[in-house]
């Protein structure tokens, strides 16, 4: 293993904070190179930054602006965290929100997109949404819409053992069903991910 793979970043909270807006999120410290640790905290800020709405309008006491975040993965030179922002403005009928995830290596800065993951020409998709479409059909999901399959964008993130992928509420599921998640177990891909890839490194 490279001293890159080891790499492990501290991380620390920060907020940002103001009227009715109260948003945390995380900071990468101790890399090595502290060019890509500051490359790594503006590409955090900026995408918490693009989740709270514009328009803020905290004129009741109701009014909020509410924001967290998980760490997914920390080791093997990856960091994974998920965010979360949710809001709420009178005379709104219930909260809005919005989830994303970020996967990128700690010692080069580079953003690890869903379609990075895998071989090319591996047909990862067609297994994939197999797997999603057992998992809906099992866990017996209730959807609106067809299930839409997944994309080279999609939205992911990393654990020790799996690929999560996510969907946002109403893209084919109802409110009540959140932001449906599936756990895949690495196990399941292996033949089909990019041997230079992250997932490489935590099997």
């Amino acid at each position: 293993m490279s001293s890159a793979n080891g790499l492990q970043a501290e991380i620390v909270q920060s907020r940002i904070e103001r009227d009715c807006v109260n948003v945390e999120y995380p900071v990468v410290q101790g890399l090595p190179d502290r060019g890509v640790q500051a490359e790594i905290n503006q590409l955090i800020l900026n995408t918490v930054n693009r989740m709270i709405p514009s328009e803020i309008q905290c004129e009741t006491g109701g009014d909020f602006v509410s924001g967290t975040y998980r760490i997914r993965l920390n080791e093997q030179g990856l960091l994974s965290l998920t965010l979360f922002v949710q809001w709420f403005f009178f005379p709104m009928a219930h909260p809005a929100e919005e989830h994303t995830a970020i996967t990128v290596d700690l010692a080069t800065g580079r953003i690890y997109t869903f379609r990075d993951l895998f071989s090319g020409g591996s047909h990862y998709k067609l297994l994939i949404d197999r797997f999603i479409e057992g998992e809906i059909a099992r866990r017996n999901i209730v959807t609106i819409a067809p299930y839409p399959g997944v994309n080279d964008y999609q939205d992911y993130y990393l654990t020790p053992d799996a690929l999560v992928i996510f969907f946002p509420i109403y893209e084919f599921t109802p409110r009540p069903e959140g932001f449906p998640e599936f756990v895949i177990p690495y196990t399941f891909i292996r033949n089909r991910i990019d041997p230079e890839g992250p997932i490489a490194r935590l099997i």
